[in-house]
């Protein structure tokens, strides 16, 4: 018995992408990278 969700590819990599240069962005010393270190 196959299960078919219908999962569109194309937005799975398009969404995992955009987070990782939000991440990127985020955690760059220019926006919150310093005091994100200074915590740890």
């Amino acid at each position: 018995m196959a299960v078919n969700f219908g999962v569109n590819y194309l937005a799975v990599v398009v969404a995992a992408v955009v987070a990782l240069v939000i991440g990127f962005i985020w955690y760059s010393p220019r926006v919150f990278g310093n005091r994100w270190m200074a915590y740890l």
